[in-house]
C-alpha cells in the first residue's frame, strides 16, 4: 500500500514537471517540491560520478519515462526497474571515491560520417551496425561515384573504406566545415545496440573470428585481447580494467581494437555536449529491416531519391559482412554463459551501467 502511495505521489509530481519541464522531488512530506539545482541533468552530465547523484539519477529516468510517455509506464514493474538502478549503485559504489561502475560520457571517440546534399549524418559506435551505415552515409554523399567505385556495398569494410578521406570527420564542431543543403540543418544519428549483445558480438568477431581473417589484421595487433584467447571472463576482466583505468586517467586513451569495441556506448560521439543533438535509433540484427524501413522513411523525407533507398536495401537485407556474428552458434553460447553466470552480469554492469539507463536497456537480474 506504501508503494502505491509513493507511486500516485510520483504521477502526480511528474504529471506537474511535463507541464512545466522542471525535474522535480517527493519531499520528506510527500508534497512535490522543485528539485534542488546539483539535481538537475545538466549538473550530473558534468559530475560524472553517481554515488551522491543516485537519488537524482533514479528520479531523471522517472521523469524521462512518465513525462515523455504521458504516464504509459505508471505500473509497478517500471518503477521496480528503477528500484533496481538505485540498488546497484548502492552495490558498486560504496562512496564517491570508490566507484565500481564506469562513469559515462568520458570523452573517448568520435566519427561523424556527412552527406550534406541530403543534411544527414552519422556519428558511428563500433559493432552497432557501423560498418553498413558508414557505407550508406557514403552512398548518400556521392552517389554516382559510389555505384562506380563500389559494386558491392558489403565489401565497403573499414579498412578499404571508400569514403574514409572525403566525408568523415573527427568531432562534432568540424562539421562546421561541411555546409547542409537543407538550410544547414543536420539529423544526427547514432545507431545504439544493447550492452550485453553488443559485448558478446565484439568478443566474438574480435577475439574468436579475426584469427581466421585476413582482412581482420588479428596478428597484428598488440596482445590481442589480452591473451585471453576464447575465455569470456578473462577477457571482460582485462577489459574493465583498461577502460577504468582510462576513466580515471591512469591510463593514457589510446585507439586500440579491444578499446573502441567494448567502451560503452556513452563514451562516444562527445554525447556529453551533445547528448541532445542526436537522434537515437536501435539496432539488433534480427530486426535489421525494420531499421532501414525507419531510417529510409526519414531520409526520403530529407529528399534522397526512392531509388538509391531501394538499391541500398537490395544490397543490404539478407547479405552480411565479413565480421558478421549472427549466424553462428558462438554468440548464443558466450550469452548463455552470462546468464549462468551472476559475476559476469556484474561485470556488465560495472562496464555499462550508465549505457543500460541513458539508452533505456533493461538492466541485468544480479539475482
Amino acid at each position: 500500500m506504501f508503494f502505491l502511495l509513493l507511486l500516485v505521489i510520483e504521477v502526480s509530481c511528474l504529471l506537474d514537471c511535463k507541464r512545466t519541464f522542471v525535474p522535480h522531488r517527493i519531499s520528506a512530506s510527500g508534497n512535490c517540491v522543485q528539485r534542488v539545482p546539483e539535481c538537475d541533468f545538466a549538473c550530473y552530465v558534468g559530475n560524472l560520478y553517481p554515488q551522491s547523484l543516485a537519488i537524482c539519477m533514479t528520479r531523471h529516468y522517472v521523469y524521462d519515462w512518465f513525462c515523455q510517455n504521458d504516464g504509459a509506464y505508471a505500473t509497478p514493474v517500471k518503477y521496480q526497474k528503477i528500484s533496481r538502478a538505485l540498488k546497484y549503485e548502492e552495490i558498486f559504489c560504496s562512496d564517491e571515491k570508490d566507484c565500481e561502475l564506469l562513469k559515462p560520457f568520458y570523452n573517448f571517440e568520435t566519427r561523424h560520417m556527412l552527406a550534406p546534399k541530403y543534411g544527414i549524418s552519422t556519428c558511428v559506435i563500433y559493432k552497432n551496425f557501423s560498418t553498413v551505415f558508414t557505407s550508406i552515409i557514403c552512398y548518400l554523399f556521392d552517389a554516382i561515384a559510389y555505384k562506380k567505385e563500389v559494386p558491392d556495398m558489403m565489401k565497403d569494410t573499414y579498412f578499404n573504406r571508400r569514403c574514409q578521406l572525403h566525408n568523415e570527420v573527427h568531432g562534432f564542431g568540424i562539421k562546421k566545415e561541411f555546409k547542409s543543403e537543407r538550410g544547414n540543418r543536420w539529423r544526427n544519428y547514432v545507431i545504439l545496440r544493447e550492452p550485453e549483445e553488443r559485448f558478446v558480438s565484439a568478443f566474438v568477431d574480435k577475439c574468436i573470428f579475426a584469427k581466421k581473417q585476413p582482412e581482420a589484421h588479428y596478428y597484428e595487433r598488440v596482445n590481442p585481447c589480452y591473451g585471453c584467447e576464447t575465455n569470456i571472463t578473462c577477457f571482460i576482466e582485462k577489459q574493465y580494467e583498461s577502460l577504468r583505468a582510462i576513466a580515471n586517467g591512469t591510463k593514457q586513451s589510446a585507439h586500440t581494437v579491444e578499446d573502441a569495441h567494448f567502451a560503452p556506448q556513452t563514451w562516444h560521439c562527445e554525447m556529453k555536449e551533445f547528448f541532445t543533438d542526436y537522434t537515437f535509433l536501435k539496432y539488433t540484427p534480427s530486426k535489421t529491416s525494420a531499421l532501414l524501413d525507419e531510417l529510409f522513411a526519414e531520409f526520403e523525407f530529407f529528399g534522397v531519391p526512392r531509388n538509391i533507398t531501394d538499391d541500398i536495401r537490395k544490397q543490404i537485407i539478407g547479405r552480411k559482412t565479413f565480421h558478421v556474428t549472427y549466424d553462428s552458434d558462438l554468440p548464443g553460447k558466450y550469452r548463455q554463459e552470462i546468464r549462468n553466470s551472476r559475476y559476469l552480469r556484474e561485470m556488465l554492469v560495472k562496464l555499462y551501467y550508465f549505457d543500460y539507463l541513458y539508452f533505456h536497456f533493461p538492466l541485468p537480474n544480479l539475482r
